[in-house]
């Protein structure tokens, strides 16, 4: 299981998208000033340190998201549904972009005039996607061989 690198692959791309919940999405600015945070629970207000606006659907997808790498990590024996699972989690990752974009420029038209900055964790779902296409290709070239082995025998 760990000697494949599909595996590894898989195994950071979990990581990765875990470390979604430690580290903002966005900030928010107003006249230079920070004012609100876009975090994947939602958007919290620096000062008073409230939510402002609830981003469930978020958490629910990166919850998916999370559950089918680690189903995809143990089903290394079954390389077919691994591919599949990994393509469906590409789709998943993209879909978890689009809502993150969705959210920051529902925020932004809710308040004129607000500046933002993108944090750290808005590059983590392109980064899993990146590092689960590799998981893809091994776990496709993994069962090419296999399929090899068995029409030579």
């Amino acid at each position: 299981m760990i000697q494949r690198i599909q595996t590894l692959y898989l195994f950071a791309s979990l990581v990765i998208i875990a470390m979604i919940f430690l580290v903002p999405i966005a900030h928010l600015t107003y006249a230079g000033e920070q004012f609100v945070t876009f975090r994947p629970t939602g958007v919290y207000d620096d000062f008073a340190g409230t939510l402002t606006l609830s981003a469930i659907p978020v958490v629910i997808l990166i919850s998916v998201i999370l559950c089918i790498y680690i189903a995809i990590i143990f089903l290394y024996k079954k390389r077919i549904i691994q591919a599949r699972l990994c393509m469906i989690n590409i789709v998943l990752l993209a879909g978890l972009i689009i809502l993150f974009i969705y959210h920051l420029v529902f925020f932004m038209n809710r308040v004129p005039g607000v500046d933002y900055s993108l944090g750290l964790s808005f590059i983590f779902p392109p980064i899993a996607i990146i590092l689960t296409f590799l998981a893809f290709r091994g776990s496709r070239k993994d069962e090419h061989l296999v399929r090899l082995a068995d029409r030579i025998r």
